[in-house]
């Protein structure tokens, strides 16, 4: 398969909630992917000729032997946590079958990454580097978790109490996000009218946003990540 070096990677998140994930490896590295895919309620089968025991627990299926390609039969998702040699092997056998593989740390073999994941209740940020620095991303995260608020998740559940709403209510979606600003600022007004300035929540999501929820631009501040 021929692909342009210039075209970006498409990002996205997967509900892998009780759909079958094949997890290829028994290492350390193998081990370290595993928790996350549990996280997202998949059901996991682990293949490898020797597993560690912290890869056993619930929903997880471990199968002692070399990796086969019939494993990948029924699978929505693959991990291979392998020797090169291995996850070639994988690569190929799910290339042919147009299933997506996590080859990780061996982008030659890797038809999706997993990035630096930071959350917050129901947000989730993910930083990709194109596998080639995964550790940049790492210290990416790091910086993120450092900048953004600890009630990012109650931000969600009001964000997603008034979508409900402007749903039932058809408001326009040009009109959603300052209506959401404003919906937010409320949330900390008491803090906010004591506040030099009265900076809230719009002060804090960018110039654009300060626009058009209709506020004063305030100057821009440099913020440095170390």
């Amino acid at each position: 398969m021929c692909v342009s070096t210039d075209v970006r990677l498409f990002p996205v998140f997967l509900k892998l909630a009780g759909r079958p994930v094949l997890l290829v490896g028994g290492g350390t590295v193998a081990e370290s992917k595993l928790d996350g895919l549990l996280q997202a309620g998949a059901e996991v089968t682990v293949v490898a000729p020797a597993i560690r025991s912290g890869l056993a627990g619930p929903n997880v299926t471990l199968i002692r032997r070399a990796f086969a390609p019939q494993d990948l039969n029924g699978k929505w998702f693959i991990v291979a946590a392998a020797p090169p040699a291995v996850n070639r092997a994988v690569a190929e056998a799910a290339e042919a079958r147009n299933l997506f593989v996590n080859a990780v740390d061996d982008p030659p073999n890797a038809g999706a990454y997993l990035g630096g994941v930071l959350r917050r209740g129901d947000v989730t940020v993910a930083i990709s580097t194109s596998g080639h620095a995964p550790a940049l991303a790492g210290l990416v995260r790091e910086g993120l978790d450092g900048l953004l608020p600890r009630e990012l998740d109650t931000w969600a559940s009001l964000a997603r109490a008034v979508r409900a709403k402007w749903l039932a209510e058809r408001v326009p979606m040009p009109t959603r996000r300052p209506l959401l600003l404003d919906a937010l600022n409320r949330l900390y007004e008491p803090i906010r009218v004591a506040l030099p300035g009265g900076r809230g929540v719009a002060a804090s999501t960018g110039r654009q946003g300060q626009r058009q929820a209709g506020r004063a631009v305030e100057p821009e501040v440099g913020v440095r990540i170390s």
